[in-house]
């Protein structure tokens, strides 16, 4: 099979007001002291670590075995198992997970979920897609040389609706680390999410004007029925994994990173297809090169960010996030050197803003981030990021609790494992799912913002079931898209313009 690398693109952060869906001024709850002191507490360890994604939550008998431990320890602990599955070693030929290592062997080896397709390689002008690439470093000398299937590198999703169904129109701007790189996201979807889309030609737009709010709902497909689904998810289609969508963001290492640093990340290389001159550079809307000229770079980066979208046939869509631990301050131990923040700074210090310019230009040489102003190549700006919503509460105790142990555990596993060094920040699901998009009648739970500082620095007052209700099919109709923004860019195959 022919090998084409992957499209990578750079990380554009919204931070339109106008974006309701994602700023919620519901999100007051806390758990009370009381749910965590409570006699027979669950606590889960992770004795057993293996590859098998975990397919449900297993909550009722859980709960039936620990029925005074909250809800959300469970789904914690859940969105671990998923996480360290996802991150399997992987080999070269199938994607298959190396059945003798575990997480944390194999430091050199792909990760599973690196072998899932890009939305880039799904949607192609409503033409069948072709399959998944192989990750850069599985390609052999002759197929690195090849260029990218496409000859342009996107700046971002092309903006999101908000919770009423209007396009917010958001400004759209990169995020620049404090060594004066984008940061780099990527964004994946599982093989049964793949197949379900190639089966009813769902990347041809024409192929879902079929749907609507009322009788014939859009939904994708649910992991396997392992009850009497007591509530109601919306799943047509069942299979023994459901849906899952990664987004990966990613920083990029250069001269002057040391090799302690990179030790605590999970680390690899992209080939990037930097374009020449465009019209929308100068607006912002396109990612071009300081020379005009076209050149590819094959760069080494470090995983800082990791996004999973899982949805199961017991509890429906279920969001997790995690970070790597040296992104921002999080009120511990301090540090001299992290990768969104500067703990020295004394100009351009203003929290979680954007200081970057356009046109967002790559330069060969490091920093790589740059712009042109007065006709002079300039570096980008920085900005200083830090964790804005800080509860505290009980479950700040909890989820480190979590991490620790999960930490433990990989560290047992090798002590070197770059996997210690990332943190669960949270997981987000609906309490009651069979009310989707009634923003009266459901529940989100927990009742609290997540966002990750990688992907929504300057938006962390969100909540990720609020942003994606939001998403909608681009058909005359325009029904909800089952929380997924990735179907907005299926393309109509006769000739027609999809709805905007």
């Amino acid at each position: 099979m022919r090998a084409i690398q992957r499209l990578i693109s750079i990380a554009i952060i919204s931070i339109s007001i106008t974006l309701l869906a994602c700023v919620s001024a519901s999100l007051a709850f806390i758990p009370t002291e009381t749910d965590f002191q409570k006699q027979g507490q669950f606590q889960p360890k992770p004795e057993i670590i293996t590859a098998e994604i975990p397919h449900n939550p297993n909550q009722a008998k859980q709960e039936a075995s620990y029925p005074n431990t909250p809800r959300v320890v469970f789904l914690d602990h859940f969105a671990w198992q998923v996480f360290a599955a996802l991150n399997w070693p992987a080999d070269c030929q199938q994607g298959s997970p190396l059945a003798s290592k575990k997480i944390g062997e194999a430091p050199d080896a792909p990760r599973v979920w690196e072998f899932y397709s890009t939305p880039e390689t799904v949607f192609v002008s409503g033409k069948t897609p072709s399959t998944p690439n192989k990750p850069f470093i599985c390609l052999n000398a002759e197929n690195r040389l090849l260029p990218p299937k496409n000859s342009t590198v996107k700046l971002t999703e092309q903006g999101k609706l908000d919770a009423k169904g209007q396009n917010a129109n958001p400004q759209d701007l990169p995020l620049i680390d404090q060594q004066g790189n984008y940061i780099i996201v990527e964004t994946y979807i599982n093989p049964q999410e793949f197949n379900q889309i190639v089966k009813n030609k769902w990347y041809d737009s024409v192929n879902l004007a079929q749907f609507n709010n009322d009788n014939n709902q859009f939904d994708l497909i649910c992991s396997g029925r392992e009850n009497d689904n007591i509530l109601g998810v919306p799943c047509s289609t069942y299979e023994k994994e459901g849906a899952i969508e990664i987004k990966a963001s990613w920083r990029v290492f250069d001269e002057q990173t040391s090799k302690d640093e990179k030790a605590r990340y999970y680390t690899t290389k992209r080939k990037v297809l930097i374009p020449g001159k465009s019209d929308k550079c100068d607006t912002g809307k396109a990612f071009c090169s300081d020379t005009g000229e076209e050149f590819s770079q094959v760069i080494e980066v470090g995983l800082i960010g990791f996004h999973i979208k899982h949805k199961t046939s017991e509890q429906g869509w279920i969001w997790s996030t995690f970070e790597q631990v040296d992104n921002v301050p999080d009120g511990t131990l301090k540090q001299n050197k992290y990768t969104l923040n500067n703990p020295d700074c004394q100009k351009n210090c203003v929290e979680n803003t954007p200081y970057v310019e356009p046109p967002y230009l790559w330069r060969k040489e490091a920093p790589h981030a740059v712009t042109k102003i007065g006709g002079e190549i300039k570096n980008q700006i920085p900005s200083q990021i830090v964790r804005s919503f800080k509860p505290k509460s009980p479950l700040d105790s909890q989820i480190s609790e979590q991490n620790q142990q999960w930490h433990q555990a990989l560290k047992d596993i090798s002590k070197s494992s770059v996997w210690q060094y990332y943190n669960l920040v949270g997981t987000q699901w609906l309490t009651n799912p069979s009310q989707l998009y009634n923003e009266q009648l459901r529940e989100i739970t927990p009742k609290l913002p997540l966002a990750n500082v990688t992907l929504e620095p300057y938006i962390q007052n969100s909540s990720c079931i609020g942003c994606h209700t939001g998403a909608k099919l681009r058909t005359r109709m325009q029904p909800y898209a089952d929380f997924t923004f990735q179907m907005a860019r299926a393309n109509s195959s006769n000739g027609t313009k999809n709805v905007q």
